[in-house]
């Protein structure tokens, strides 16, 4: 069995039950840090199913969180993730670049995009209704693993999930509750064991690192990448869409590392990606042309996930 099969399996068993005393604590807290908001969701079985069985590399799904309305924080979206392992560190889920979409808590099918750009909106709302979450650390999913899931949605007569959102601190943490046709709470069954993400690619504990990092380390040294981190940290955000970008940079950068990281050509794909995109991108930051460089990211994100998608057994659903 090859290590990259030992991590998927490991993965898959990400989740556990908790007590109902648990479940209380947890979304009591959400409820009162945010009165008034929506504080669950309800998706059906067989979306959850669908999304597990879309493609064969899956280990689990993260499931992220966004506003179809950028000003109305009820306006809430889940869209369901499907992700990989290819590391021993299970809080590093990967997602896959999907070329035909992801499914969203009613079933309807969202591009890469749509699922930014509404996750964008939902971190842009967290932090107007808590102004001490720091952007970068807002809770913007949980993973679950595929045999965690699985094993939720077979008790008995279970026809839907639903999702009640739960705070532990300020990291979100939700519980996972099977519900029968009736609409019916299924005994006193919870799963909330899960991995939030942040983290994100790019912190200490990221194994492998993302994208500029593997790439600058190659061909460079730390003091370049400290000239991105400013960018992104105090430059990216003020920009017209940047947060888009944003994003969508740590929505598809594990992927895409591991997977070069992976490849027999990976210097000839990191010589590629440092001299066409990154020493054009770093002109354009040395100039102060910051715009530019906004629409030099999210010409080269296009790109790339025009090159590292991944086919799935996807179809619109009722």
């Amino acid at each position: 069995m090859s290590m990259k099969r030992i991590h998927q399996l490991n993965a898959m068993n990400v989740g556990g039950y908790v007590s109902k005393e648990h479940f209380d604590k947890a979304t009591s807290a959400y409820q009162e840090e945010f009165p008034g908001i929506i504080n669950s969701i309800t998706i059906k079985k067989e979306i959850i199913v669908k999304a597990l069985n879309s493609h064969e590399w899956i280990s689990g799904i993260r499931f992220m969180y966004g506003l179809d309305d950028p000003m109305n924080p009820n306006s809430i979206r889940v869209f369901l993730i499907p992700c990989t392992h290819t590391s021993e560190n299970l809080d590093l889920s990967k997602p896959l670049v999907a070329k035909y979409g992801y499914y969203d808590h009613a079933g309807h099918l969202n591009t890469l995009t749509d699922v930014v750009k509404g996750i964008t909106a939902y971190v842009g709302q967290m932090t107007k209704m808590d102004d001490t979450l720091i952007y970068k650390e807002v809770t913007r999913g949980n993973f679950l693993g595929k045999n965690s899931l699985l094993d939720l949605v077979s008790h008995e007569n279970c026809e839907c999930v639903s999702i009640d959102f739960g705070l532990q601190g300020k990291v979100l943490k939700p519980v996972f509750r099977p519900i029968n046709s009736n609409s019916a709470f299924i005994e006193e069954i919870y799963m909330n064991v899960t991995n939030p993400c942040p983290p994100f690619c790019g912190d200490p504990d990221s194994d492998p690192p993302c994208k500029t990092e593997l790439t600058v380390s190659m061909f460079s040294n730390e003091k370049e990448l400290d000239i991105y981190r400013y960018f992104r940290d105090f430059i990216l955000l003020e920009l017209e869409n940047g947060e888009v970008q944003y994003e969508m940079y740590y929505f598809i950068s594990p992927l895409i590392t591991a997977m070069i990281d992976e490849s027999e050509n990976k210097e000839e794909e990191l010589r590629i990606t440092y001299y066409e995109k990154i020493v054009p991108f770093k002109e354009l930051l040395a100039e102060k042309k910051f715009d530019e460089a906004n629409n030099w990211l999210k010409e080269t994100f296009e790109e790339w996930v025009s090159k590292w998608q991944v086919s799935f057994n996807v179809q619109e659903l009722s």
